[in-house]
């Protein structure tokens, strides 16, 4: 198919469509037939009585034959509609929505060049994915039309928004993921257990996205005020406590330097009164202290075994560190020493605790970046991100790599675009943290209390090959 600027409107009709024009016109017809039929037999009997009497019949006969023949056609368009898979009407829609000109031509298509061939499959309930062969365009054109698609979606697919893109290597296609926004794929929580994903080592964010710590590295979650961000945190933490402590020192630490609602839990480290941060250095010195033990059992068992045992493989549960508000909480450290140690003991543990199981989760009111937010090096060794009611300059600094257009939708409370490397969510993805349908502050308290935050168990020794 080519490109034309006059191309009739009816050249991007569906061909239940084309059949129920038809089915109009032999209607229209028919009627005429009929008025016909009824003028000949009314008048021209005493006119002509010998010889338009049968003319007359058989004008009527050919009404009735096409309007019922106008009648099937129509129950005809209307099953052929109601039957028609969802994958041909999104294709048709997008494939008009980049091609017809009265849409204003999103990719500058000149006369007569070819349109990007339009693929559709089903991937779950809901989702769709949509291929798009650059042809005579490039990719980073097509990848620059997801908001024209998703405002060209009408009918039963006008709720439909293109939630992210991939382009091939070889830039001969663009992948397009559609997906209806109606659709709540929030888990529904009544207890922690709801929770928790069926592997110890995924962090379950709604009912078909999680995040897997074996494949990813320190998590950077961003959002403005009452975004959503520390109930979604929450959630989180919630799953980790809920595995319980291991018997290789496994720790939860919870930094707030506010002061606020987290800093009333048992063991979360906040400054002293007197705003003193030395309680926060010292906890990362310790959260450092115990990626290094546990990095150094995992050594020695993988030399014991002759063969790299991860920390999955030896039995840990995760560790994590999470800072709530870790701009303010890097403003508050006045003292130069101590800001120079808070920056080193961040950037080991963003950049080569995941190898031992230590995990970052970083909070922040705005994604910014340089000496006012998070260094290069964190941000990039946060390879999962969630960034809560995105707007599209927070999604550009999450991800300057290449955002694209921020999909239209309406991020409520708890919705949040997501990636992570799972070759999955490698580009930003719509989810929506859990429903929690309990007191979810008194379970944060209670498990922290009997995860034995401040401590944990002990290091055990390496076990005997024999």
């Amino acid at each position: 198919m080519y490109y034309r600027r006059d191309t009739p409107c009816f050249t991007w009709w569906p061909a239940y469509g084309r059949l129920a024009m038809v089915a109009a016109y032999a209607l229209v017809l028919a009627a005429l037939a009929a008025v016909l039929g009824y003028i000949i037999g009314l008048e021209a009997p005493s006119l002509y009585p010998l010889h338009v009497a049968p003319l007359g019949h058989g004008v009527t006969s050919c009404a009735v034959a096409l309007a019922a023949a106008s009648l099937v056609m129509f129950a005809a368009a209307v099953v052929w509609r109601l039957a028609e898979p969802p994958r041909d009407v999104l294709r048709r829609q997008v494939r008009r929505a980049i091609a017809d000109p009265r849409n204003g031509n999103p990719l500058s298509l000149k006369e007569g060049q070819r349109v990007p061939v339009v693929s559709c499959a089903e991937v779950e309930r809901g989702r769709y994915s949509v291929r798009l062969t650059a042809g005579g365009t490039t990719p980073e054109r097509l990848e620059a039309t997801t908001s024209a698609i998703s405002a060209c979606l009408s009918g039963r697919y006008s709720r439909y928004i293109v939630a992210a893109t991939s382009a091939d290597e070889a830039g001969s296609f663009v992948d397009l993921i559609v997906e209806d926004t109606a659709l709540d794929w929030a888990i529904r929580a009544e207890t922690v257990a709801d929770l928790c994903a069926t592997s110890p080592y995924m962090i379950s964010i709604d009912q078909r996205t999680a995040i897997d710590l074996r494949t990813s590295q320190s998590i950077l979650v961003a959002g403005r005020t009452r975004s959503g961000k520390t109930y979604g945190i929450i959630a989180m933490l919630l799953q980790v406590l809920a595995r319980g402590a291991d018997e290789h020192g496994s720790r939860v630490v919870i930094i707030d330097p506010k002061g606020a609602e987290l800093s009333r839990l048992p063991g979360v480290v906040s400054p002293s009164v007197d705003g003193d941060m030395s309680p926060i250095i010292e906890a990362m010195r310790s959260f450092d202290e115990l990626r290094r033990q546990r990095q150094a059992f995992l050594n020695e068992l993988s030399e014991e075994r002759g063969e790299a045992v991860r920390w999955w493989d030896a039995g840990m549960n995760v560790s994590l560190l999470f800072i709530d508000e870790y701009v303010s909480c890097r403003a508050m450290l006045a003292d130069k020493k101590q800001r120079d140690e808070f920056d080193g003991l961040l950037r080991i543990a963003a950049t080569m605790g995941a190898s031992a199981g230590c995990y970052c989760v970083l909070c922040v009111a705005q994604a910014s970046v340089g000496d006012a937010g998070l260094s290069s090096m964190v941000r990039n060794a946060c390879t999962t991100r969630v960034l809560f009611r995105p707007t599209p300059d927070d999604a550009r600094l999450m991800w300057p790599e290449g955002m694209g257009s921020l999909p239209s939708r309406d991020y409520g409370l708890g919705a949040a675009l997501f990636t992570t490397t799972d070759g999955v969510h490698e580009r930003p993805t719509p989810v929506q943290f859990p429903a929690m349908a309990f007191p979810e502050m008194a379970e944060l308290r209670r498990l922290m209390a009997d995860y034995g935050q401040g401590g944990g168990h002990a290091m055990a020794p390496a076990p005997n090959p024999k």
